[in-house]
């Protein structure tokens, strides 16, 4: 789709931030930081990234919306990436069950922002 993208190439995701000198590129916020459900709900993914970002095993996170190609309905989707600092190696099966069940409980959460919007 040519509208996805920039004139000069760019894919446009919805993000604003800035390129520093380094060439590093620094995300700072969203352009629309509502998702609108199929249901007509609507989520704010800055409220479910801040419940992720306080589970200590998660390091960084991001709430967005997807959509199959062809297909209307969004899917509330969290990208995660686990703070690897906070497992030794050979973690203990009863570590990863802990875990788990703080993610479980994030799912939930987030399952209760999508049907109370």
């Amino acid at each position: 789709n040519a509208a996805a993208f920039t004139e000069d190439g760019w894919y446009r995701t919805g993000d604003m931030g800035y390129m520093d000198k380094k060439g590093y590129i620094h995300i700072t916020g969203r352009l629309k930081s509502v998702i609108v459900l199929e249901s007509g709900k609507n989520v704010f993914p800055e409220e479910i990234e801040e419940y992720l970002g306080n589970i200590e095993t998660i390091a960084e996170c991001a709430v967005i919306g997807r959509q199959k190609e062809g297909e209307s309905e969004v899917l509330l989707t969290a990208l995660v990436y686990p703070d690897a600092t906070k497992f030794e190696e050979g973690a203990t099966q009863e570590q990863m069950q802990e875990a788990k069940a703080r993610q479980e409980a994030a799912e939930k959460r987030i399952k209760e922002a999508k049907q109370t919007r």
